[in-house]
C-alpha cells in the first residue's frame, strides 16, 4: 500500500484510521476527499503524507481522474447515508476504469447480515435503509 484513498476521514472509522495508517513507513500518501477541506483539514494530524482533495466522490469522473493522478493503489471505502448505494456503485465503477487500484477495504458496520435474514424474523423486520444499502454492496463485491 503506498498511495490511499480513504473516505469519510471525519467520522467515526477514519478519524483514528488515519493515525494508524501514519504510523506505516509503506504509505507515501494519503488522500482524503471531501466537499469541506477546511473543516476536514482542522481535524486531521500534521503529515506532509496527507492530501486533503477537494471534490465529490459521489462524481464517478472525479474520483477516476483523482485515482489516476495520485496513482491510488489502495481504497478505504467508509460511506453512509441516503447516497450510499449509488456513491459505492459510482466508485468501483471509477476502481474498474482507472486501472491502478489493487487493493478495496469496503468497511461495513452492518454485521453478518445475509440476503435472507432480512425477511424473517431475527429482525422483527425492521431494518435501517443503511443496513439494507451494506448487504446490496457486498452482494455485488462478491
Amino acid at each position: 500500500m503506498a498511495n490511499i484513498f480513504v473516505t469519510s476521514a471525519s467520522g467515526n472509522i477514519g478519524k483514528p484510521l488515519i493515525p494508524l495508517l501514519l504510523e506505516s513507513s509503506s504509505i507515501k500518501n494519503i488522500i482524503l476527499p471531501t466537499t469541506n477541506p477546511s473543516r476536514l483539514t482542522g481535524q486531521l494530524p500534521k503529515d506532509d503524507r496527507i492530501s486533503v482533495l477537494e471534490g465529490s466522490i459521489q462524481d464517478p469522473a472525479w474520483v477516476e481522474e483523482a485515482f489516476i493522478k495520485h496513482r491510488i493503489d489502495t481504497v478505504f471505502l467508509n460511506l453512509t447515508g441516503t447516497d450510499e448505494l449509488f456513491t459505492t456503485c459510482n466508485i468501483f465503477s471509477s476502481i474498474i476504469r482507472s486501472k491502478c487500484v489493487k487493493h478495496l477495504i469496503y468497511l461495513s458496520a452492518c454485521g453478518d447480515l445475509m440476503p435472507e435474514s432480512v425477511f424473517d424474523e431475527r429482525f422483527g423486520g425492521l431494518i435501517p435503509g443503511h443496513v439494507l444499502v451494506k448487504t446490496a454492496v457486498e452482494q455485488l463485491l462478491r
